[in-house]
């Protein structure tokens, strides 16, 4: 049995290494993001006035279609149809100061990656989650949500562990 170590001065005969062009690298450069660049772009998200609401009502809409649809015709693809809108809000719920919309999209999203297939239980689980963000959006509830938010998105997540249980799923 041959010692193929990963240092360069040993290398086996016969065999040639071949580092590829790292075209990312080469298009931003070594070293991390300037200081002060980084300092003016999240000074431009604190302070701008994008209005995230209709975009959110928009990714809401479109769940809630989904999750109509998948209850109608389920498919293989229903759970990542489910799955970008969710993405969109989790994401743009925390970029733009809606912090319980985006820890309750995040709970969803893994929710949707853990299970396998989406029955009549997940797909109610998934609507109560679209129900809690509605209620964000249309109650303009930037932050946290204090203590009722965090007993929300409690609730939430352990009607997901409930599933887990139920339909033994192990999770991490």
């Amino acid at each position: 049995m041959s010692d193929f170590s990963s240092t360069d001065d040993h290398k086996p005969d016969g065999v040639r290494y071949i580092t590829p062009p790292n075209v990312l690298r080469q298009k931003i450069g070594h070293g991390g993001i300037d200081a002060l660049r980084m300092e003016r772009a999240e000074r431009f998200i604190e302070t701008n006035d994008f209005d995230f609401l209709p975009y959110a009502r928009e990714y809401l809409s479109q769940l809630e279609r989904r999750i109509s649809q998948s209850l109608k015709t389920p498919t293989p693809e229903c759970r990542d149809l489910l799955s970008r809108p969710t993405m969109e809000l989790k994401a743009g719920g925390g970029m733009f100061g809606y912090r319980l919309m985006s820890e309750i999209a995040g709970v969803l999203l893994d929710f949707l990656e853990s299970v396998e297939r989406l029955d009549k239980d997940a797909l109610d689980i998934v609507s109560i989650h679209h129900k809690s963000m509605t209620v964000i959006a249309t109650s303009n509830l930037k932050g946290p949500g204090g203590k009722e938010g965090r007993a929300l998105a409690e609730e939430l997540y352990s009607a997901c562990k409930r599933y887990y249980r139920k339909h033994q799923i192990k999770k991490a």
